[in-house]
């Protein structure tokens, strides 16, 4: 038998034959096969996708320069826009919104007695949403998460202004 099967390419191709499958795992040095003195040529790549990175930046937000949710005509921000999904709702569970959509996790703990109004960006969402949420949207700069809540304000450019950030 051949000590290696041939690429993968001729296996797709139909190539028959009987192969040592011992050799085939044995330890390669200097590109050779340490038992049987084949030459073996071994390449792997490893190369991932450049991923976005968030910095967490202890007790700072960025004033003033949050996404407009409530006028973004984006049905997905609007949907998750803190007064419309939980109103003063303090809950975490399954509940109808002010427009008849019913969550199976709403996010909402910590809006009673907050200061919330229709025309709040607060989005009511886990960190991982606000997340996928600002690098799915090119106005998305970054976003400011509440240290004990599960809500965030997604914010535009003018974040990049250092200034703002109170």
């Amino acid at each position: 038998p051949d000590p290696l099967p041939p690429n993968p390419a001729a296996l797709a191709a139909g190539a028959a034959g009987l192969y040592d499958a011992h050799a085939y795992h044995l330890a390669v040095h200097d590109g050779r096969s340490a038992e049987t003195g084949a030459t073996m040529f071994l390449q792997a790549l490893l190369t991932c996708p450049e991923q976005l990175k968030y910095t967490h930046v202890f007790e700072r937000y960025c004033n003033m320069s949050n996404l407009a949710v409530p006028t973004s005509g984006d049905e997905e921000l609007t949907m998750h826009q803190c007064y419309r999904k939980c109103g003063t709702k303090n809950t975490n569970g399954a509940h109808e919104d002010v427009f008849g959509n019913t969550y199976n996790e709403s996010w909402c703990q910590g809006n009673a007695g907050a200061s919330l109004t229709n025309n709040s960006n607060a989005l009511c969402l886990p960190r991982e949403e606000c997340e996928r949420l600002c690098t799915g949207r090119e106005e998305c700069h970054s976003f400011d998460m509440h240290r004990k809540y599960t809500r965030c304000y997604l914010n535009t450019a003018n974040c990049t202004d250092t200034d703002r950030h109170v």
